[in-house]
């Protein structure tokens, strides 16, 4: 008799610990299950090109797999790739690519708008005529 008592409180104990694992409670103190997808699960895709975008036109030439990795106005910037893939400039003011091309793992895109360059490992890869106080925007996006 005890045996089969020991077994019942063991079984039910396990299953209220399952039960209590399977939820937590979140800093205002409301249960939450961990297999539901919320609000806090979400990826951040503020810096994902997206067509619903309205302030990128239609003809951006952007795929919409790039993710922007570098934004400045006015100033140089760089890039290192980590894999393979294209890179794009995107000048936010013009609203158009001023750059797109290949670019292989480690190797640095630069753009220096105020010497109307873009390179990649130190050659030049545009002659486009870059104004030098407007917004550009790298992305990357892997093949």
């Amino acid at each position: 008799m005890k045996a089969s008592r020991f077994v019942s409180c063991m079984a039910l104990g396990g299953l209220l610990a399952a039960l209590v694992a399977g939820c937590s409670t979140d800093k205002n103190n409301r249960h939450r299950s961990r297999d539901r997808i919320d609000s806090r699960d979400r990826v951040d895709t503020r810096d994902r090109v997206d067509s619903r975008d309205r302030s990128l036109p239609s003809d951006a030439e952007l795929p919409r797999t790039a993710d922007r990795v570098k934004s400045s106005r006015g100033e140089n910037m760089s890039y290192t790739a980590d894999r393979d893939g294209r890179v794009y400039v995107y000048d936010r003011d013009k609203g158009s690519v001023v750059y797109s091309g290949s670019i292989n793992r480690d190797e640095r895109i630069t753009v220096r708008p105020d010497r109307n360059r873009i390179d990649i490992e130190g050659k030049s890869v545009s002659d486009k005529d870059l104004t030098s106080d407007h917004e550009f925007e790298i992305y990357f996006d892997r093949r």
